[in-house]
C-alpha cells in the first residue's frame, strides 16, 4: 500500500470522492497525443479495444514504468 493509505482511510467518504475526482482530472490531463480520458479496464476489455483497432499502449506517465 502507498504511504498515503493511513491518511486516506480516515477521510470521510465525501472527501474521498472529491479527492478521487481531483486525481482523475490531474492524471487524465497528462495524456499524450490527444489522450484525454483515464480508464481502468480488465484484460477482456483491453482485448476488445485492440480488436477494434486500438493500439493497446499504456502511457509511462500513468503506469510509472
Amino acid at each position: 500500500m502507498s504511504k498515503y493509505f493511513d491518511i486516506i482511510k480516515i477521510l470521510p467518504i465525501k472527501d474521498k470522492v472529491e479527492l478521487l475526482k481531483d486525481l482523475y482530472r490531474d492524471i487524465a490531463g497528462r495524456g499524450i497525443g490527444g489522450d484525454t480520458e483515464l480508464a481502468h479496464i480488465n484484460s477482456f476489455e483491453a482485448a476488445v479495444l485492440r480488436a477494434l483497432g486500438g493500439a493497446g499502449t499504456l502511457q509511462r506517465i500513468v503506469t510509472g514504468k
